[in-house]
This record gives structure tokens, C-alpha cells and sequence, in this order.
């Protein structure tokens, strides 16, 4: 078994490094870093442009159609550069509603247009299901538009309108966006 990566691979990795070297340079991370979101709205949908939330999806599903390993390459850049923004939530949210039969907001996650926050249930008591109840912390969600929850029995997409206000959080990195949540019920997309 050959685990060297491919030529083509190896020109994934290449444009995904040299755009962050580009448009994310460390610099303008620090600058963005009392900024509502990490990454402003027209950086997030040139990414979508050259097919990062998508690059592992099916095609069917509206994606690249790529592999694992790619996207394995695609975010061993974005540590490298050190890229702050919700990227593994929205690939894997866009895998969720391309799963889940929703289709428009697959290909709105996949195209940029739309970003997706992560929250994590905070300890026991919390559901998540048809409906979402608990408290949860919030990763990247200011400025997106959904956010992929999990829980211990289910990952589910719920729109950032209807949890309300969450309580900003310090967090240690400054280019991370933390928030919690008490939800009762919110439903799920």
C-alpha cells in the first residue's frame, strides 16, 4: 500500500497553502481577532469557490467527490497556517444535511454562502434529537447561519436564529469565538 500522496494531492495541498498564505496571513488573524467572526464573509466564500466544504462529499451530494486523505491534506494546511473559522463544522455539517435530505442547505454550506457553528453539550441532561435541550457551549457562531450539535446519540443542524442569545465566553485562543447556550426545545433542521 502506497501512503505517499498523489500529484494531485499534493497540488491540493499546494493551493490550499498558498491561498491561506495569501488571504489568512498571521497578521490579519490578529487583526480580525476583536472582530465579530474569525474570517470575513468574502475570504469564507472564496473558499467555498475552490471547493473546501465539500471536498470529501460525494458528488451526488453536491460536492468535490474527493477522499478522506484530501481532506486530511485540505486541514493539515489550515493548522499549518494556523487558520482560525468553522471549518470542520461546516464540512461536516455539510455532510449532515446532505445525509439528512437537505439539499438547499448542503449546497449553500458547500458553496460558502452560509457558515456553520459548532455546539457541544455540556455534561449530562442534554437531548439532542428532533429537538434540542441543555446547555452547550458555542464554537465559531457568531455570523453563521446553523449550527451542528452533538450530542452523545445524535448530530443534528439547528439554525443560529432560534437559540437566542448565548453569553460570550473569553477564550484562551483569541481567534476562537466561544459562547454558551441554555436551549429548551429549539428545533432541528
Amino acid at each position: 500500500m502506497d501512503l505517499l500522496p498523489t500529484e494531485e494531492q499534493i497540488q491540493i495541498a499546494s493551493v490550499v497553502a498558498d491561498f491561506l498564505r495569501d488571504q489568512m496571513p498571521i497578521n490579519a488573524i490578529r487583526q480580525r481577532r476583536s472582530e465579530s467572526t474569525a474570517v470575513d464573509a468574502s475570504t469564507w466564500a472564496r473558499c467555498g469557490e475552490l471547493g473546501w466544504f465539500g471536498l470529501g462529499l460525494p458528488e451526488v451530494d453536491g460536492g468535490v467527490g474527493y477522499g478522506l486523505a484530501e481532506e486530511v491534506l485540505l486541514f493539515r494546511e489550515l493548522g499549518r497556517q494556523l487558520a482560525p473559522g468553522p471549518f470542520v463544522s461546516s464540512v461536516l455539517g455539510a455532510r449532515v444535511a446532505a445525509r439528512a435530505g437537505a439539499d438547499d442547505i448542503a449546497a449553500a454550506i458547500v458553496a460558502g454562502t452560509v457558515s456553520v457553528g459548532m455546539a457541544e453539550a455540556r455534561g449530562h441532561g442534554c437531548s439532542v434529537g428532533a429537538t434540542v435541550s441543555g446547555s452547550f457551549d458555542l464554537l465559531d457562531a457568531p455570523g453563521s447561519t446553523y449550527l451542528l450539535v452533538y450530542g452523545p446519540d445524535a448530530v443534528v443542524l439547528v439554525e443560529t436564529a432560534a437559540i437566542g442569545t448565548a453569553q460570550s465566553v473569553q477564550c484562551v485562543d483569541p481567534a476562537v469565538r466561544l459562547a454558551r447556550v441554555d436551549l429548551d426545545a429549539a428545533a432541528s433542521g
